[in-house]
């Protein structure tokens, strides 16, 4: 029975070394591991060495289309020292980041400490890089140097239960070279603790990333081998999904793609004011609502919390056009209830409002760019296309109708008796101004009765009687003018030359 167990333990003994030998395994060095499943095909990973003079070496790898990784020392995200990872610009390196967090906002990185990348880990051959051609994990396998305190915090080396949060990005596409780029919003996170005390070398400068703690993993060995054994519990897990961006673009797109245009043609073609006021005055509280979604969206990132982008900018002149806008409205209506003329006010609210209309268009595309989500650009360029057409058809169908609808006076032929016998033909007298146009001047006869007798020899009209009118004249003006008096005119006898 002795000489088994003797065997077994040579045995034993034998493999251990030979895993270090041939591996670089340090299977005396202190160590602790996290793993979190996210889902059934990929892990989240955590495995951490604390050095005596304050250097943290760490594993920490998990599922790229979580976009980025994150790891912080504390409780909670304020006054946490955090290490994110996440892939770089080309897709297949890792980028470390050493950030501080204030909040539920995005940490702010700190230059303040060093990140030195691990390499010669031979039990590690994919360390700081993004496997399977930048489709599997993102993995970070680095040193930070004296990253155990910092100024708002520090790590308890001697505690059996250090709290530590973790947390995922959201399933979307982020690479970057930079330490300092913009994360998304977290769509995973939770908490757990690790025992510090095998964890920390508390003699000398002694400090080792933690190799894989499976048991029976096979070589050669790979990353995703890495604490799927004895590791520390997660509680507090939670998924995140932030709506305000989303609540931002749809009242913003809504109200300036669809609401305002329809407002305008109502106003156009229908000449209804007040269905004009209130449809706009919908689209004006859309735009405050998605105003005040922005401004909870821009507390959450470091791009965003000091409004110096172009997406920003552009979107308070168009809401400071919008109250203008507003003023300049309600102003012309007063006076024009009072006055019924035109008002300079109305004037510039004509043109005000297609500026202010185009410029919340382009700012929508701005702002696609800005959230990172350009695969929504095509859609919304489709959309802004359709509504643009829709409104230059009902332009162009009202301007169609308005010219048929227009006064163009017919040809009269004119036609007396003998003309067509001598040889003349229809004819039709010349109209200046246009009838319809404005009306003719009034008939004043001279006299109410013309002479007796005959007229001149040289004139083909001639009468017996003195003239009398067959109706009591009116004068006639142009406010009172109606084509149907044009038939009550005295009409004088007409004669034929032979």
């Amino acid at each position: 029975m002795r000489s088994w167990v003797a065997a077994l333990t040579l045995t034993l003994l034998y493999w251990t070394t030979a895993i270090n030998a041939n591996f670089g395994i340090d299977y005396h060095a202190k160590r602790a591991y996290f793993n979190f499943q996210p889902d059934r095909e990929s892990q989240y990973v955590f495995a951490l060495n604390a050095a005596a003079n304050g250097d943290l070496y760490f594993h920490m790898s998990g599922p790229v289309g979580h976009t980025w990784l994150g790891m912080g020392i504390g409780n909670e995200m304020k006054d946490s020292l955090m290490i994110i990872a996440y892939p770089t610009s080309d897709g297949l390196k890792t980028t470390i980041s050493v950030r501080l967090g204030s909040g539920h906002t995005e940490p702010v990185y700190t230059p303040d400490f060093e990140v030195v990348k691990i390499y010669n880990d031979t039990y590690a051959p994919f360390a700081n890089t993004v496997t399977h051609q930048g489709t599997g994990a993102i993995i970070a396998h680095a040193m930070c140097r004296n990253c155990s305190q910092w100024v708002t915090g520090s790590l308890d080396t001697r505690s059996t239960s250090q709290p530590f949060i973790f947390a995922l990005g959201p399933r979307e596409q982020f690479r970057s070279d930079s330490p300092e780029a913009s994360i998304p919003r977290h769509a995973v996170y939770g908490k757990y603790t690790m025992d510090m005390t095998k964890a920390t070398n508390y003699t000398g400068w002694y400090g080792r990333v933690p190799g894989p703690n499976i048991p029976d993993f096979t070589f050669p060995p790979d990353d995703t081998a890495f604490a799927n054994y004895a590791t520390s519990p997660v509680y507090g897990v939670r998924t995140m999904n932030n709506p305000m961006p989303t609540v931002h673009a749809a009242l913003m797109c809504v109200a300036f793609v669809v609401i305002f245009p329809l407002g305008a043609v109502v106003m156009r073609f229908l000449k209804q004011a007040l269905w004009h006021a209130a449809i706009q005055v919908v689209g004006f509280v859309a735009v405050l609502a998605g105003f005040g979604a922005a401004v909870t969206v821009a507390k959450q990132y470091n791009k965003s919390k000091e409004y110096r982008s172009a997406h920003q900018v552009i979107g308070l002149i168009v809401l400071a056009g919008l109250f203008i806008q507003l003023g300049l409205g309600l102003v012309h209506h007063a006076m024009y209830v009072r006055t019924n003329k035109p008002t300079p006010m109305g004037r510039i609210h004509f043109f005000l409002g297609p500026i202010i209309i185009l410029l919340g268009i382009i700012n929508g595309g701005v702002g696609f760019d800005f959230a990172r989500n350009n695969h929504l650009k095509i859609p919304y360029g489709i959309l802004v296309a359709a509504i643009a057409l829709v409104f230059i058809g009902a332009l162009g169908c009202q301007m169609f109708c308005r010219s048929r609808r227009k006064y163009k006076p017919e040809p009269e032929a004119l036609q007396y008796p003998g003309f067509a016998a001598k040889g003349y033909s229809d004819f039709e007298l010349s109209r200046q101004p246009t009838f319809g146009e404005q009306p003719p001047m009034p008939y004043e006869p001279p006299t109410p009765y013309s002479p007796t007798g005959p007229y001149s020899s040289n004139s083909p009209f001639t009468t017996t009687a003195p003239y009398t009118p067959l109706s009591a004249y009116t004068p006639i003006t142009p406010r009172t003018w109606k084509k149907e008096d044009i038939t009550n005119w005295p009409q004088a006898p007409f004669k034929d030359y032979d």
